[in-house]
């Protein structure tokens, strides 16, 4: 009977650790897979096989590759966007693809500021894949090249769901932004990689994710490959932007958001990154380059955006400038009409194709799009700190320096 009271407690005792040790992971944020195996991020890559892509050979580097290279911080730029988040749907193949065309378009303007934000609900919704079912970065490429390219995040915002078609803004022809050349190679060295990386520009790569990935906050990702385990358990595509030969690792954007994932080396000041063993994961099976062909036509000149609305260090009332504020940021009482000029730029021996648009962003978020003068988007009311931005771009695709001004918004 003793024995048997013994036993009991011991179950007793053993249940109570478990269940203190499941709610200190909870509130540490280390969410693991459930019993139904779920994973609570989004995946979505469907593994195929390469028959089919647009395949090439790598070429191996000629001399010596630097020891660390990163798109994130080169020539004094951080030619990436920012990290985002897919959420439960199944899209990492639109956010690897979309990832991926967004730095080219930075390195095709030479300019690291460019940082267009693309739509990957296009993708999901309009695109060669089964939506949160699953799909393909490769072919995500081939169809954007073949049907006029992407569009603007703000012409089909992002709604993790497979949405439809026809939810994206009227005129979205008007704002597609051209594909050029796209690529897959498959099992090339890391070198040859890495000089991929070096002369393109970020690449998507397939990896399969296993469950050590969920928990993940930092260091280095290690798994090499286990018995059972094959090319077959790849389901993910995020972008490589960087290696380091020293910690023989890539460094990779991830489309998790920022409450997951690392700030690798305080490059970013956001996390979301991580680093992946060479040759763990898969990694390296397969990468997937991409070349934007925005710029179109004989116009190379940039466009000009100015801020007509607010200025800095002004209060303004219900859209009306009261005074001018010799100290802080500009305030703001109510709703305000943000307005914008914009005019393209001649260059010699060239075209000029003319304004095409003025772009409106709150805290890096496009807002609006407006495609007629006057350029005019209404900021309701947001109580607390902003930043307007205004960006134009001309009917070559050219984008303007951007203006900018921190604002106070009261109520």
């Amino acid at each position: 009977m003793q024995n048997k009271k013994w036993k009991k407690s011991l179950a007793i005792g053993l249940s109570f650790l478990f269940f203190c040790l499941t709610i200190t992971s909870v509130l540490r944020g280390e969410t693991q897979s459930d019993d139904s195996g779920e994973c609570p991020y989004g995946l979505g890559y469907i593994y195929l096989g390469y028959s089919n892509a647009n395949t090439v050979e790598l070429k191996e580097p000629a001399g010596n590759l630097p020891p660390s290279f990163d798109w994130r911080n080169y020539n004094g730029g951080d030619w990436t966007t920012p990290i985002r988040n897919q959420g439960q749907c199944g899209s990492c193949w639109a956010f690897g693809a979309i990832g991926a065309l967004e730095a080219a378009i930075n390195i095709e303007f030479n300019d690291s500021d460019v940082d267009m934000d693309l739509s990957e609900q296009y993708l999901v919704s309009c695109g060669p894949g089964y939506g949160c079912s699953g799909g393909w970065a490769e072919r995500s490429f081939e169809w954007m090249h073949e049907t006029g390219g992407a569009i603007p995040e703000s012409c089909f915002p992002y709604i993790a769901e497979n949405g439809s078609c026809d939810d994206k803004c009227p005129d979205w022809e008007s704002y597609l932004l051209p594909v050029g050349d796209y690529w897959t190679a498959v099992n090339q060295s890391v070198d040859a990689i890495k000089q991929a990386l070096i002369e393109n520009g970020p690449l998507v790569a397939d990896v399969a994710v296993y469950d050590d990935w969920f928990g993940y906050r930092g260091d280095i990702l290690v798994h090499p490959h286990q018995p059972g385990e094959s090319v077959e358990d790849i389901n993910h595509q995020p972008v490589i932007v960087g290696y380091n030969d020293s910690e023989q690792c890539w460094i990779v954007k991830n489309s998790w958001g920022n409450r997951w994932g690392e700030d690798t080396y305080g490059v970013t000041g956001e996390r979301g990154w991580c680093r992946i063993r060479y040759g763990h994961y898969f990694i390296g099976t397969a990468v997937h380059g991409v070349e934007s062909d925005v710029i179109r036509g004989n116009d190379t000149g940039k466009p000009v955006v100015e801020l007509t609305k607010p200025l800095d260090g002004w209060l303004y009332l219900f859209d009306n400038p009261v005074r001018e504020v010799y100290l802080g940021r500009t305030k703001i009482i109510g709703s305000l009409d943000v307005t914008a000029d914009a005019w393209d730029v001649e260059v010699e021996d060239e075209e000029v194709s003319g304004i095409d648009r003025v772009e409106f962003y709150l805290d890096d978020i496009s807002k609006f799009i407006d495609n007629e003068t006057p350029y005019v988007w209404t900021l309701e009311k947001r109580f607390g700190f902003h930043e307007i931005r205004v960006t134009a771009y001309d009917g070559a695709g050219n984008p303007s320096e951007s203006e900018k001004v921190d604002v106070l918004v009261l109520f």
